[in-house]
């Protein structure tokens, strides 16, 4: 991924890339980071495995820097955790997101990469159940294919095509620098309706007109 293209995406928030484009993919809620703090940005490398990580492994050993390991784990068993984020965290991965469960959720809070689950349990799985990779999975409801990036933050993650992203961003740009402009309205004290068409909008919406709620900003 071009550096320059990455760091614009890291750049944004996944609510304004929501924001600029509403057919995004996003991945449902019930995958949480376990680390808030350290934003995800990379492309997908694949997994579906069921309670067993030989695969995450081979994936691992393959997996080249900013790649995005995402993982498809069926069953209740952990198939990541310290070992294989400190690992990902060496070879300059992009993180690790499992539809499925993580273990040592303590000691993954306190390392700098991005490492998203559905939950955590104690037990490990088996690792000598052949599996697949590189191959389009569903994680958190939606298909990612390889290749696809992938974008995360404390609120979640989203997952599109590189060229999606290209024809996203600079709306979502747009979208990050007038909310930093209206931030700022309010907190010098100024009404966050000042910075809407609330009242027309309002009104078009209660006789049935087409409208659309949008920022003015005043003089």
């Amino acid at each position: 991924m071009h550096s320059e293209f990455r760091n614009r995406i890291a750049a944004l928030d996944t609510a304004s890339l929501c924001d600029a484009n509403p057919q995004i993919r996003t991945l449902d809620s019930g995958i949480r980071p376990v680390n808030p703090g350290p934003r995800l940005v990379g492309r997908a490398l694949t997994v579906a495995c069921d309670g067993d990580f030989l695969f995450v492994l081979k994936a691992l050993h393959e997996a080249e820097e900013g790649d995005v390991l995402v993982i498809t784990a069926h069953g209740g068993r952990a198939i990541a955790g310290e070992l294989f984020a400190t690992e990902s965290l060496r070879r300059k991965l992009g993180g690790i997101v499992v539809d499925g469960a993580v273990r040592d959720s303590h000691r993954l809070a306190e390392i700098p990469l991005p490492v998203y689950s559905r939950f955590v349990h104690p037990r490990a799985g088996t690792a000598n159940t052949m599996s697949r990779y590189h191959i389009p999975v569903e994680c958190g409801g939606v298909l990612i294919h390889p290749g696809d990036v992938l974008v995360g933050d404390a609120d979640g993650l989203l997952v599109s095509t590189v060229e999606e992203l290209k024809a996203t961003i600079p709306a979502a740009e747009k979208i990050q620098q007038q909310e930093a402009v209206v931030l700022e309205g309010i907190r010098q004290g100024r009404s966050i309706f000042e910075y809407l068409n609330f009242e027309e909008h309002y009104e078009n919406c209660l006789h049935g007109r087409s409208s659309a709620l949008s920022f003015v900003f005043p003089g």
